[in-house]
Formats: structure tokens, sequence, C-alpha cells
């Protein structure tokens, strides 16, 4: 007489007597089928009927009230990375790990959770509104995936005590910081005058659009299954794009918005257009008559009344801002890189700041406590926008850097590198959607890091037009703030070396930059100034070294405190704005006919291009110092008449015109710089 099969009908419907939907997995062909509907599914609807214990499955629809935590343990996750919670509830699952019944908490599903103590697996929730939902096996279930095995019950489920408790504040938290959005906000009804057709789309509208489908595209790459991202995915395009048609300034219809969602949303044989066709009506039933507001009026939205009482408008708590208690900020990279904030490294081009951005990524996401004397704390994912190198330049790189497929191969997963993918401009709605959509397919959420190289190349706009930067900021850098990634990217200098290229407000976008000068050519040596920094960051410069080891990896290190200035000659010890000064001094000294030399040095930014990262006075201390070395001499600047002036200029003297001659390092920038000099006095 053969054992008789679990049936998880029981639990199911005492599941449904509480309003939690249940549906039935099929066996069929090898394969777990499942319904169509199932995200969108009532208790109303639910048919148990056909289900056949041993042989299907059984699973609720997370999101009605009952949620669960999915402890991954093939992916080294575990319960203990998570702070304590009560659960009502726990399933042993065919693969070894757990589900641990727990009460909705409005978050919907949360793929590879992870947290400062490790990895988890993941959260299977859902929103009110249909979206991010995830099955949860029943125990006695058995799937295809698993043949022979089954889900196991644990500790009893107890589902009116679940049903009746509230959520974990401190489960909540956390989960929220691994990137677990709540229901979106009260829509918006769009009055604006129709567009004329003759005009076609909206610029706007047409750049939000392709943002949307692009999001579609993206998720195209992966076969579906529950929890794959395309039920919600889908879901959430169809409602921007409904948005977009329901705006009369954008020139949208509702018909296209439908071919367009059905022609770039992804299917497959389980997962077909009938199931997008759902999405679309979900979306018409939760969106209604919800719009855009024109672009024009960006500015009398924010004017809107808003609710005082709601979260989003929450006071800070000043009291609890000020508790002992509180946990002090947070750095990716100690007293540089705050994490859930902006920083960028600025350099010319050329100097290595990619590759010192990468290096310091390998070391954080590698685990490793300490980058260039300084402390690391990560334990999230990174996404590596490369807008600038080549896969060969990637493997090249790292393979310098000492990387072999056995080492990086623990990386993969949690280093996400794209190389020169086809972005739009980050300061756009198609770029913005565009990079919401990478963010979400790869789950970067709190505590990850984004990484964009460069600057320029992930804009389109002018880079010297201060809209640029705003655009970016209202697209691109407001939701990454929002949803607390740490962003690092990359900017080049222009003819000041002290800052970035371009606009004025490119400084204003970040939170902390950092200016990476060159001190020594022949040593690698380079400084690492902070330039600025919001909170208490690191303010003294980071002197560090690039250099091969003994199996020539290339490695970055601190650098070692060079010797007290009255124990060394001036070439050897000489600061790298001096140096520079040296040369400007011998281009204008050497032409009788140059006025105010020194007013020329210390003023005159064309010609000081070459002189970094100093103030005019420490400039002026330079030379100063100079003169006290030997290596120049005052002198009147002579009137037009030829008669001396009242004004003293600074010129090399011998001995100064012989380190110029032989200090090779800086040969080429003084060639350069000559050239450059040579040509600005023509025009």
């Amino acid at each position: 007489m053969s054992a008789k099969k679990p049936d998880a009908r029981p639990l199911a419907r005492q599941l449904m007597a509480a309003g939690i939907p249940v549906v039935v997995v099929r066996q069929e062909g090898g394969k777990d089928r499942y319904p169509a509907d199932w995200s969108s599914s009532t208790v109303a609807r639910c048919d148990l009927s056909d289900y056949r214990p041993g042989v299907d499955a059984l699973a609720f629809v997370a999101g009605h009230g009952l949620d669960a935590v999915d402890v991954d343990t093939k992916a080294g996750g575990s319960l203990d990375n998570l702070p304590e919670f009560p659960f009502f509830g726990e399933t042993r699952t065919p693969s070894g790990g757990g589900h641990y019944l727990v009460p909705s908490s409005g978050l919907r599903q949360i793929v590879n959770v992870r947290t400062k103590k490790g990895p988890v697996g993941d959260y299977a929730g859902g929103h009110p509104d249909g979206t991010g939902r995830r099955l949860i096996y029943l125990p006695g279930s058995v799937r295809a995936k698993y043949p022979g095995k089954r889900y196991a019950e644990v500790e009893p489920w107890d589902v009116e005590g679940a049903l009746a408790a509230e959520p974990d504040p401190g489960l909540v938290r956390v989960l929220s910081a691994c990137g677990g959005p709540r229901a979106s906000e009260e829509r918006y009804v769009d009055d604006s005058p129709e567009r004329d057709p003759a005009l076609g789309l909206h610029p706007y509208a047409r750049a939000a659009i392709e943002g949307e489908l692009d999001r579609l595209r993206f998720l195209a790459a992966d076969e579906w299954e529950p929890g794959a991202g395309w039920d919600h995915h889908t879901y959430e395009v169809a409602c921007n794009l409904l948005e977009i048609a329901n705006s009369a300034w954008s020139g949208y219809t509702h018909e296209a918005a439908l071919a367009d969602l059905l022609e770039n949303a992804p299917t497959d044989r389980v997962w077909t257009g009938s199931n997008v066709r759902e999405k679309w009506e979900s979306a018409q039933r939760t969106v209604d008559n919800g719009g855009r507001r024109p672009p024009e009026d960006k500015q009398a939205d924010e004017r809107e009344t808003v609710d005082p009482a709601s979260d989003a408008f929450a006071p800070l708590d000043l009291v609890a801002l000020l508790d002992p208690a509180r946990p002090p900020r947070r750095w990716l990279w100690e007293g540089l890189v705050p994490t859930g904030d902006s920083a960028s490294i600025v350099a010319p081009g050329g100097t290595g700041k990619s590759l010192l951005v990468l290096s310091l990524c390998l070391a954080a996401i590698s685990g490793q406590e300490e980058f260039v004397g300084r402390a690391l704390d990560f334990d999230g994912r990174v996404l590596y926008v490369d807008m600038e190198n080549s896969e060969d330049d990637w493997a090249e790189r790292l393979t310098d850097l000492g990387w072999t497929q056995d080492t990086v191969r623990p990386l993969a997963g949690r280093l996400i590198p794209l190389s020169l993918p086809p972005l739009r401009g980050l300061d756009t709605e198609a770029g913005a959607g565009q990079l919401r959509g990478l963010a979400e397919a790869h789950q970067i959420g709190a505590g990850d890091l984004l990484v964009l190289d460069s600057t320029q190349r992930v804009t389109e706009g002018d880079e010297n037009s201060n809209d640029t930067v705003r655009a970016l900021y209202n697209h691109t850098s407001s939701w990454l703030k929002a949803r607390k990634v740490t962003v690092l990217r990359t900017d080049n200098t222009g003819w000041d070396t002290g800052r970035e290229r371009g606009a004025s407000s490119k400084r204003d976008d970040v939170g902390y930059s950092l200016l990476l000068k060159p001190v020594d050519a022949r040593s690698g040596r380079f400084s690492l100034v902070n330039t600025k920094h919001r909170a208490r960051g690191e303010t003294a410069a980071l002197d560090l070294v690039r250099e091969h080891d003994e199996r020539g990896v290339l490695t970055w290190s601190q650098a070692a405190p060079q010797a007290a200035a009255a124990d060394v000659d001036l070439d050897f010890r000489m600061p790298e704005h001096m140096g520079d000064t040296l040369l400007v001094l011998s281009l204008l000294t050497d032409n009788p006919a140059a006025a105010n030399y020194e007013n020329d040095l210390i003023a005159r930014a064309p010609l000081l291009q070459f002189v970094s990262g100093a103030g005019s006075e420490l400039k002026r201390l330079g030379l100063e110092l100079l003169v006290e070395q030997g290596y120049a001499h005052k002198e009147p600047i002579p009137l037009a008449n030829g008669e001396p002036g009242k004004t003293q200029g600074y010129r090399l003297t011998d001995k100064g015109r012989a380190w110029v001659a032989d200090a090779d390092e800086w040969g080429d920038r003084l060639a350069d710089l000559a050239q450059k000099t040579a040509e600005r006095r023509k025009k």
C-alpha cells in the first residue's frame, strides 16, 4: 500500500478564507505551468479543482496580508544576516532554503536581499495595485524543477496570527534599505490643451516613451518565471505609457501606447501577448485618467499644494537627530566617498582616474578592509557604466591589476560592468528611463554603487551649460539620491586644472569632489585632494603611489611622507604648483615685452592652465621660495619707455634655468605650454 501523498488543500482553504489568493502550479511536460493571471488573482477566481496532490503545487500570492522571507542557502543566504523578527510559520524548500511567513509590509518583492552582514535571499511581497508580487509555495507542494522533493513544514503556519500582527519595524527598515519601494503616490490629472496632430509627438514625450520601451527591451535577455520581473515591469511601463497618453500636450494616443507595449514587451511560450494585455487592463484600472504635467509647467508643479501629513513631507525629528545612539555617517571609502551620496574624481585626461576608480571598486567588492590606507565599508553591488573603455580595455586593465578568471569569478553578479552601452544622455528623460530600467533589472538600490565614467560621456547637452547639469540632476541624480544609491563619477579638468571642465554648476551637482593631481610622474606619485565636502569628510590630501609590484601587478598604495623642506634640495621636494610656476615663469620672463609678470603669473587664467590646485597667495609664496632658494630673483618690470618701473617681477636665475632644462618630467608640459602661450599671443 503506497504512502498517503501530502495534501496542501486544507491550508490553501484557510488562506483563501482569510482573503489570500491561492493558485495551482501544474506539472506538464516536465515543466511548471503557472496560471497566466496569477499576480492579479482574487479569492473569487481561485479554483483548486484540478489540483493533483503529490503532482502539482499550490502557492499563495504574496502582498494580500501575508509575505515571506525566502532564504537562499545555495547562494550563501542566512536568516542570521537579518535582524531578529517574529515569523509565523517556516517551510523548508526543496533546495535546502527556507520560507519564513511575516505580515505584509507594503513592500514589493526584492530579489537578492543583502545586508551588511551578508546575503539573505529574496523577499516575497507585493503592492496593493497588483505589482511586484511573488508566489510562495505551500508545504506538501512538489515542482518539476525539483523532482522527488517537496516543500516541507518545519513550523506550522499561523495564518490568523500573521494577519493580526503588525509588520516588524526593524525588518521593514532593513528591507527598505535593500531597495524595496512602496506604493506610488496619488496621480495627476492633465487638463492642458490638445497638441496639434500635425506637430507629432512632443519631444519630451518622445524621449520619455523611448526610455520606457528600453526598460522592456532590457528584460528580454532573461527567460520568464515568477519573480523575473516581466510582470511588474510590464505593468509599470503600461502605467507610464498610459499617463503620457492621458496628457493632451504629449500628442500620444492610447492606441499608440498599446501598440508600443505589445511590440516591445518580452513574451515567450508561457508569458504571452494575452498576459501583456492583462497588464495593460490592470494599468488602465490603476491610472484611470491620471496623466503627466506639461514640461513647461514644472515650476507650477513644484508650487502645488501638498499634504503636510504625508510621509514624503515629514519634518525631521530634531531630538532624534541629536540622539547619542544615532549611528554615525557611513562611508564607502572613509572620509572620501560617503554611502548614499554622490562624489566625483576629477583629473586631466590620461591621469589614471578611471584606473583608480576601478581599483577602488574591486577592492571594495572583494571584501578588502582598506584601500590606499583608508577603510572600506561596502557590501552591495556595483553597476559600472563605462562609456569610454571597450571590452579589450577591460580585459587588459583587469589583467594589469592582477585578476584572473578564478579570482574574478566570485565577483560575478556583484560587479556589473557595462562597456559602451547604447545609453542616452542622463540629462534627458529617455536616458534617465534607461538607467532606471537598468537599476531595476540589476536590483541596484540603497547601499549599492553606481559608477559613471565619465560625466561628459553620459550627458547630451552642452557641457558648458548649467542647464545641462540641472537637467542631469532633475532627471537622474535626484532619483538616485532618493533611492540611496552611492554615485561615483569621473570628470576631466579644463584649462583650470583645479576644477571640473565645463559648466560651473557641475561641482554643485555632487556632494564631494576629489581632485587627482600628479605630483611626480617618475615615481608614480599622486595627490587626491578633497576640494568639496558636504559633511565632515577628509580635508587633508591623500598622497598615493601607483606602481608595479614584484609580480608585475599594478597597485595603488599610500605614499610615504616626504622629508621636510629644510632637509632636501628644492628639485627633490618641489610641490607641483611650484614646478609649474617655474615653467610659466620661464616663458613669461623670457619675453621682454610681457607686462606685469607677477600679475600674469597669479591672475591671468589662460597662462596658468598648468599651475594647478593652489590659490594666488600660495603661488606667491611659491615664487618667494624660489627666490630664497636662488632659482629666481626679483627685478623691476620695465616701463614702455624702457625705464625701470615700480612693480617687481620674477625672473629665472641661471640655477633656475638649469633646473628647468634638467627636469625631464616637465619637458613635454613646458613645450605644450609654450605652444599654447605663443598661439594665444598671436590672437
